[in-house]
């Protein structure tokens, strides 16, 4: 199951990259912000897949983490090409700080619950 994360998320931030080369006005800002989207949740999905968490949490949160992918995804497409009095950039930022604090939340409800 790490594996097929870890190789899953490669293969979508390659075929990210070759969409840059193919799509001319694929601005190269969106096309970070969308690998950062798929780097950070694969790496949370990962992490999660790692930890020795209940698998309840494990399969609510792999669901969560990725419709929230679905929604960086979807927000960093539409984002400006530039960072400055960018919304749609600090949207990105706070869902990614929530999905850690979730994680988080997790791992210290096993530990101490």
């Amino acid at each position: 199951m790490k594996k097929l994360i870890v190789i899953s998320f490669i293969c979508i931030i390659f075929l990210n990259v070759l969409s840059k080369f193919i799509f001319t006005n694929y601005d190269l800002f969106n096309m970070m912000l969308v690998n950062f989207s798929i780097l950070s949740s694969g790496v949370l999905l990962y992490c999660l897949a790692v930890g020795k968490i209940n698998d309840a949490y494990k399969i609510g949160l792999s669901f969560f983490y990725l419709f929230l992918l679905l929604v960086k995804f979807i927000i960093s497409l539409l984002s400006h090409s530039t960072i400055e009095n960018n919304y749609y950039f600090i949207v990105l930022l706070l869902i990614f700080i929530s999905e850690v604090i979730f994680l988080l939340i997790v791992r210290y409800m096993k530990k101490h619950v």
